[in-house]
């Protein structure tokens, strides 16, 4: 059983099976202001984190949340088939820590940022010298601090 949901607006992309309360209730977004849309794939344990982060950064109007998940398993292989600008995701995650996963994922893909958003600060040095693009703490750090780290982490500037 998939643990994991996609976000596109095409469904013959869907993979896995849906829990209740997880539904395809994004739609993909055309060009915005001359650029594409910035891909997002979050990783967070937190389900209801997980779902509120996806809906707000959708809102903006150059994101496009291609998936998420709500744990480690799964996410490379999202990675390497929603082809995310960015990742974000929590350090705490049921089957591995978050540290390990984004060594993992920077051995695939060096040149994708990662964005650590995680309640525990204690292993922000740790997360930034295995190749972490950015690392911000729940609670500490606002939205538009996630945001602009996005917009910087793929060469964007607002």
């Amino acid at each position: 059983m998939s643990s994991f949901m996609y976000f596109p607006g095409n469904s013959d992309h869907t993979k896995g099976d849906k829990k209740a309360g997880q539904k395809n209730f994004f739609v993909s977004r055309k060009e915005h202001g001359g650029s594409p849309p910035i891909r997002l794939l979050i990783i967070d344990d937190n389900r209801y984190f997980l779902e509120s982060l996806t809906f707000i950064l959708h809102l903006k109007k150059d994101m496009q949340v291609v998936g998420n998940n709500f744990q480690a398993r799964g996410t490379l292989d999202l990675v390497r088939d929603l082809e995310p600008d960015i990742v974000i995701m929590d350090v705490m995650l049921p089957d591995m820590d978050g540290v390990t996963l984004l060594e993992k994922i920077k051995e695939q893909y060096p040149d994708l940022p990662v964005i650590l958003f995680s309640m525990c600060g204690d292993l922000k040095r740790k997360a930034l010298r295995r190749g972490a693009y950015a690392y911000l703490v729940k609670g500490e750090e606002s939205i538009d601090a996630l945001y602009q780290a996005i917009l910087e982490g793929v060469g964007r500037k607002e």
